[in-house]
């Protein structure tokens, strides 16, 4: 038969924000324990979560680095010693949305902007050149840990990242950088406005749409990976969806 595989996902609090380390370390000694009695295979640690909400993304690794390096010289040794899977569930990259708050002073990187034409705060433009390097930093950071497997959260999406829920759901990108780059995979240079309009209704424009936004999302996976393994090559790369 084959082997049923458990894999556990769990919030371990970190020094100093969330607990101090004596309470820190008794969590790892309890999460151990609870893996043992439970025959549990594999640990996910949620990561790269903002401190003040587990809906958006840190601004820096820097917010990370303290956290980074204690799972790596710690929490990791302990996890691997009792043969357990040691993964990170990578909570944040896009960020899931704001909810109606107003946190683009948090960041230093380039904001979606949906159907309306309104900014996503907080959550970040794919292809922002300072979004990428800020979250380049933080992919290596966590890679550095050396994971069996980083599973990228259901973050990664171009649609729902909450402006205002009673309008329905919400959808990306349409900013400058995104209409530019779709005009050179179009050929035509097409208003927001007129993308918009065109979704609704089985139009050649539409098509068009929908196979640039795929095409947009299978170059930020490639991304990704290319971040994740020039660190830490032989780990995997999972999608939770």
């Amino acid at each position: 038969m084959n082997k049923v595989y458990y894999n556990y996902r769990y919030f371990l609090p970190h020094p100093p924000l969330w607990g101090d380390l004596e309470h820190c370390n008794r969590r790892l000694d309890e999460l151990l324990q609870f893996c043992r009695e439970a025959q549990v295979d594999a640990v996910q640690f949620y990561v790269n979560t903002r401190f003040a909400t587990y809906y958006m993304p840190p601004a820096s690794v820097e917010e990370q680095r303290a956290w980074i390096d204690w799972m790596r010289s710690v929490v990791r040794p302990s996890v691997k010693a009792q043969g357990i899977s040691w993964q990170l569930n990578f909570q944040m990259l896009l960020g899931c949305g704001g909810w109606g708050q107003d946190i683009s002073s948090c960041y230093d990187w380039e904001f979606m902007v949906n159907q309306f034409g309104e900014r996503a705060e907080g959550c970040p433009c794919s292809h922002g050149r300072n979004f990428r390097a800020a979250m380049g930093a933080m992919l290596h950071g966590w890679a550095e840990t050396q994971p069996e497997v980083i599973w990228i959260d259901d973050d990664f999406r171009l649609h729902n990242h909450m402006i205002d829920k009673s309008r329905g759901m919400d959808f990306y990108c349409f900013c400058d950088e995104h209409l530019a780059r779709f005009a050179e995979f179009s050929g035509t240079f097409y208003f927001r406005d007129e993308i918009v309009n065109a979704l609704t209704k089985p139009t050649t424009l539409r098509s068009k749409w929908l196979e640039f936004c795929g095409n947009e999302m299978v170059e930020l996976a490639a991304w990704i990976n290319e971040q994740i393994h020039g660190v830490a090559p032989e780990c995997r790369i999972a999608l939770m969806t």
